[in-house]
């Protein structure tokens, strides 16, 4: 055999070698990287359907620069930043494997009907995606974990690399925004006033500090306090109370004024005592949210007495 023949049977070997990378090559990646795939500034809607035993389906809607959350009767707006780490979760999605591919392996990974979480997500009325995501395995000695899923159009089931689809199962409740006031770090205010029940405590700033009544206080203490506002957060939400019946459950009511804020600020308190958390705050930078507490907490931060607020007895 002859260098020529020999230099035409290379040129055929490596011909085959280079289509086979091709072809070859192409389905692995479509396979890692294709799999859900969405362009996020495209979408406009999000419905999901958590998995059993708390199912619950929420829709996520884009309205203008914003999102509405919404579930049953309650509509609210959803946090910016939960929505980005939804759709970058989705986008970070990259498969591993298929772990099966026959119907009667699909609740062995929490992936048969009604069975995982399943998302559908639209560009108006373009259905883009549809997949279930369903259980996740966490390798102790690799620290590395896998979460399944599957398209509902499908039967095959992927093994997903990450954690990114833990966030996909979340209830209605992680989209909302959890603020019950929100103050510039800087604001001043110059009266506090603190009612519950049958008691009131105003607080007045003057040049010599914070005063109640003729007595001087522990500024630090006053101040300490005011800084609550900066970002008081609510912990649960009090879907469930009725506010058309809330004059007759009204416990107290904490107002702050300033100059910068000639409306004042608010949280109205109402105690209803059915409820497995009694106390319910509406604030007035927020008056459609309402959120739960006992005696702790929300309740525990806001609801004060002079003793809290006078100077601390030095010690011999």
């Amino acid at each position: 055999m002859n260098n020529k023949t020999l230099f035409f049977i290379f040129l055929g070997l490596l011909a085959i070698y280079g289509l086979s990378q091709v072809f070859t090559g192409k389905r692995t990646s479509n396979f890692d990287t294709e799999l859900i795939q969405v362009d996020t500034s495209q979408v406009t809607r999000i419905i999901i359907n958590t998995k059993p035993p708390a199912s619950e389906e929420i829709t996520l809607q884009r309205e203008g620069n914003g999102w509405i959350a919404s579930s049953g009767s309650v509509n609210t707006k959803a946090t910016a930043t939960a929505i980005q780490a939804l759709l970058s979760n989705i986008r970070l999605i990259q498969t591993k494997y298929i772990a099966a591919n026959s119907e009667e392996k699909l609740a062995d990974y929490e992936v048969a009907e009604n069975q995982g979480t399943r998302i559908q997500i639209f560009a108006g009325e373009t259905l883009l995606e549809d997949f279930i995501s369903g259980r996740f395995a966490f390798d102790q000695q690799a620290q590395t974990g896998t979460s399944y899923i599957r398209l509902s159009s499908g039967k095959e089931v992927y093994a997903v690399d990450g954690f990114q689809t833990l966030t996909l199962g979340q209830g209605f409740n992680s989209y909302r925004d959890r603020m019950l006031t929100n103050t510039p770090p800087n604001m001043i205010f110059e009266e506090v006033t603190i009612q519950k029940e049958d008691d009131s405590l105003t607080l007045s700033k003057s040049p010599t500090g914070w005063m109640y009544e003729n007595q001087l206080l522990d500024s630090m203490k006053v101040e300490n306090y005011l800084h609550l506002f900066t970002n008081l957060r609510g912990e649960t939400f009090a879907d469930d109370f009725d506010e058309l019946a809330a004059a007759n459950f009204r416990f107290g009511k904490v107002s702050l004024k300033g100059p910068q804020m000639p409306e004042g600020l608010s949280v109205d308190i109402y105690r209803d005592t059915s409820r497995i958390n009694p106390f319910v705050f509406q604030s007035s930078q927020k008056p459609e949210t309402w959120f739960d507490s006992d005696s702790t907490g929300l309740f525990q931060q806001l609801v004060k007495g002079i003793a809290d607020f006078l100077p601390t007895p030095e010690t011999e």
